[in-house]
């Protein structure tokens, strides 16, 4: 199991989006990206590059001004209210355990996507899509970002907060913390604007059967491309699931 899998599912069942790895990763709507074999996101280029159509326009919708995703945490009380600098104690209680603190979320996405589903199609059946490419077709963007994910059993940390008080809750920790793993192993990132979730599009490829047909629309997001008389493939667009993304254990 890969140290981020309860993150990327907590984010999928949250959010309904994939979370970008690593979280300090910095996308925008338009990009092009693979996963490597660890689940690391690579930007291979923008769609832009590829097409010469104008593409549809990005919308940007304000979000929750605090987001808050965690798995096996516990709060502690700071010891020492009267410190110039506060002092959130956190453990997390097992392997992959982890925190997500984000704040002032945007949401910035395609306002439709028609003609992108026809853009891809078109490049893959002319084989200038790759077949692990994904679309990026929306990000959650926060002004600033904590994560910290267990390596290990028994993760205690500490995170700093703006002023002398005492945190013991939740609602206390604060996007952009500085964090400090004071027993066990965790990563941890510590952002300002980040962009830690996702929406993709990917291309499925489909054996036909032999028609002679050079190239056939079907409908707004299905192309088949055969030579003559031979066998041929289909293409169709879909969204990207989590189970795609490598983050995660299969089922």
């Amino acid at each position: 199991m890969v140290v981020a899998d309860k993150y990327a599912r907590s984010v999928w069942e949250a959010e309904s989006m994939l979370a970008t790895w690593t979280p300090d990763r910095h996308l925008a709507v338009g990009d092009i990206v693979s996963r490597e074999r660890n689940g690391l996101l690579r930007v291979e280029t923008r769609l832009p590059n590829l097409v010469g159509d104008p593409l549809p326009a990005v919308t940007e919708t304000r979000g929750a001004a605090t987001t808050l995703l965690q798995s096996g945490l516990t709060v502690e009380r700071s010891a020492d209210a009267a410190a110039p600098v506060g002092t959130a104690r956190i453990g997390l209680s097992g392997r992959s355990s982890f925190l997500f603190s984000g704040r002032a979320a945007t949401l910035s996405s395609f306002e439709t996507i028609t003609s992108l589903r026809k853009h891809m199609t078109r490049l893959a059946l002319c084989g200038d899509w790759e077949d692990e490419w994904h679309l990026v077709i929306a990000v959650q963007s926060h002004a600033a970002g904590t994560v910290i994910i267990a390596e290990s059993d028994e993760v205690h940390a500490e995170i700093r907060i703006k002023g002398p008080r005492t945190v013991d809750s939740l609602a206390g920790i604060r996007a952009g913390g500085q964090v400090s793993v004071t027993s066990g192993r965790a990563a941890t990132f510590t952002m300002a604007r980040c962009t830690p979730f996702y929406e993709a599009l990917k291309v499925r490829r489909r054996l036909v059967a032999g028609l002679r047909v050079e190239t056939t629309v079907l409908g707004d997001d299905s192309w088949v491309g055969t030579a003559s008389g031979g066998p041929g493939h289909g293409f169709d667009v879909a969204r990207v699931s989590l189970g795609e993304t490598g983050l995660v254990a299969p089922d």
